[in-house]
């Protein structure tokens, strides 16, 4: 009897323990650092029009999975989203990956290949006016907690060399 007792306390503890960490909030701290428009008219090059976030991360550790494109004024390059996520080390940034844990403190970017037949300076005067479109990130804390992050980019800085108007 005093078997079962034992172990229906510790069923019990193990319930409390796994209720108090469902019912934790999770502490999300993505700062946005950096929002680039990238153009790229190098032949050879795949993704010649990219949307580049750079966030730094001050909460939870996070899972960052496959992101998604919600189409406002601009489309994405092909039939499905090209992206990738990098690891901030150090003033480098780390291999290519698809899916990315970021630490607390940790910095990351991600870039999405957005339509090139679009003129570069439309595409910035879309950002300009909050029309471009939505980032939608699914993402999941170390206790498993799942979320979406949602980045609607405005105000952007157009990098790289200016094609001439219709070429990339």
């Amino acid at each position: 009897m005093a078997r079962v007792e034992e172990q229906n306390l510790l069923f019990i503890r193990d319930q409390e323990a796994l209720s108090a960490r469902s019912e934790a909030i999770p502490i999300i701290g993505l700062r946005l650092d950096g929002l680039k428009l990238e153009v790229n008219a190098t032949p050879g090059i795949h993704f010649r029009l990219k949307l580049r976030f750079e966030w730094t991360n001050f909460g939870e550790t996070l899972h960052l999975g496959p992101p998604r494109w919600e189409r406002g004024a601009l489309g994405i390059q092909e039939h499905e989203l090209g992206y990738t996520y990098q690891l901030g080390e150090g003033k480098e940034w780390g291999k290519e990956l698809k899916e990315v844990d970021v630490k607390q403190g940790r910095r990351v970017t991600v870039y999405i290949g957005l339509d090139p037949s679009v003129d570069p300076s439309k595409a910035e005067e879309w950002l300009h006016e909050d029309r471009l479109g939505t980032l939608r990130i699914p993402a999941k804390t170390e206790d498993g907690r799942i979320f979406e992050l949602l980045e609607r980019p405005s105000k952007i800085s157009l990098t790289g060399p200016k094609p001439k108007v219709g070429v990339l």
